[in-house]
């Protein structure tokens, strides 16, 4: 479906398993494992390949970015860091507060090589979140394959210096590449539903 996050930018979102069960006769809120997907150029699909099945413990939701796949394309002016992350947040508030604008509809799949081209020429050579990353205040799962030749061991643990110490847990794929779901899928999907348990319990407590 697509979601209006507002001025007229709709987002392509779908999601897989409940927000809320019936556990011992009341309704009981289930983490929210929202997914958002590398590039620039590409889009949520290949979270389907394996994420989907984490819907028996959250739910799951994966979309598309701003200008990526089937959400709109807009404009290359609003092809930065900064609207994606204000859009992350304008999505969140927009599924919870639904309206009858956010309308289901099939739509094809789009290649952005455009997006990637812009991408690449400007804020690729500037980007530095490092700064950002301290200012973490929930706990953060940092997964990263030893042979990644996309994002190399060396950038996975200066973003784990960069988080708290405290709210960092890091785990390394000696045997994976650029994609730890789809190289030890049995060890990634164990990680991350124990790390899912641990963080609703500290939310519930």
């Amino acid at each position: 479906m697509r979601i209006d996050i507002g001025d007229g930018v709709r987002l392509y979102v779908d999601v897989t398993g409940f927000g809320l069960v019936p556990v011992n006769g009341k309704m009981v809120k289930r983490p929210t494992l929202l997914l958002l997907h590398g590039g620039p150029g590409l889009d949520h699909a290949t979270y389907k390949l394996g994420l989907h099945e984490m819907s028996d413990v959250a739910q799951v939701i994966v979309y598309d970015h701003r200008g990526h796949g089937r959400s709109d394309r807009r404009s290359p002016e609003e092809w930065n860091l900064d609207t994606w992350a204000d859009d992350v947040v304008r999505l969140c508030d927009a599924l919870y507060t639904q309206s009858a604008g956010n309308t289901f509809e099939m739509v094809e799949s789009v290649g952005t090589p455009k997006l990637f081209a812009h991408w690449n020429a400007g804020e690729h050579h500037t980007m530095d979140l490092r700064a950002d990353l301290g200012r973490a205040q929930c706990p953060v799962l940092v997964l990263a394959g030893e042979l990644d030749p996309v994002c190399p061991m060396a950038g996975a643990e200066e973003i784990v210096a960069s988080l708290p110490a405290d709210l960092a847990q890091f785990e390394r794929f000696e045997h994976s590449g650029h994609g730890v779901f789809r190289d030890e899928p049995e060890r990634a999907d164990a990680v991350l539903r124990t790390f899912i348990a641990d963080t609703a319990a500290i939310s519930r407590s």
